[in-house]
C-alpha cells in the first residue's frame, strides 16, 4: 500500500492520522498514543512506510 495507491497526499494522511482519534467519543488507543506523545512519531513512521 502506498499513498499514491490511496490517492492521498502526505499532508492529507498526516492530518487524517492525527485527527482520527476524535471520531469516537470514548478513549481509544489513538487517544493513549496522543496523550503519551507517541502519535506524531507513529504517524511519521507510517508515512515512511507508505512512501
Amino acid at each position: 500500500m502506498t499513498l499514491e495507491a490511496l490517492n492521498l497526499l502526505k499532508d492529507e494522511f498526516r492530518l487524517a492520522a492525527l485527527a482520527s482519534r476524535t471520531i469516537r467519543e470514548r478513549i481509544t488507543v489513538l487517544d493513549l498514543a496522543a496523550h503519551t506523545g507517541v502519535l506524531e512519531d507513529a504517524t511519521a513512521a507510517a508515512l515512511e512506510l507508505l512512501t
